[in-house]
């Protein structure tokens, strides 16, 4: 399942370059002019994405070697993934769909 959403993926989507001559509403994703600290945070999120996801451990790998989180009856699934997802592109969709059905069902 983890290869097929691999090869699902386009390249463009597993990898985003911020390039340092990108107009800043481009690199920003508005129209609206940001202030510098907002732009380097963005930046600087791009660019641990981009490292990350450019690893050369499987990403598959590199989730089932991760220590478990703790157990929380507070725990929110969505939200782990929403803030893992640079870290997880490929699981993070497979998440996305699969918990997707599951909310459906309920």
């Amino acid at each position: 399942m983890f290869e097929h959403y691999k090869n699902s993926i386009p390249r463009k989507e597993k990898v985003f370059e911020a390039s340092s001559s990108a107009p800043i509403n481009k690199v920003c994703g508005g129209d609206q002019p940001m202030d510098i600290e907002e732009i380097m945070a963005k930046r600087l999120e791009m660019a641990i994405c981009s490292s990350e996801i450019s690893s050369s451990r499987n990403e598959l790998d590199k989730y089932l070697g991760e220590e478990r989180e703790s157990k929380d009856p507070h725990f929110d699934i969505l939200k782990w993934w929403k803030l893992n997802q640079c870290r997880y592109p490929i699981l993070a969709k497979m998440a996305r769909d699969i918990l997707d059905i599951l909310a459906r069902e309920l």
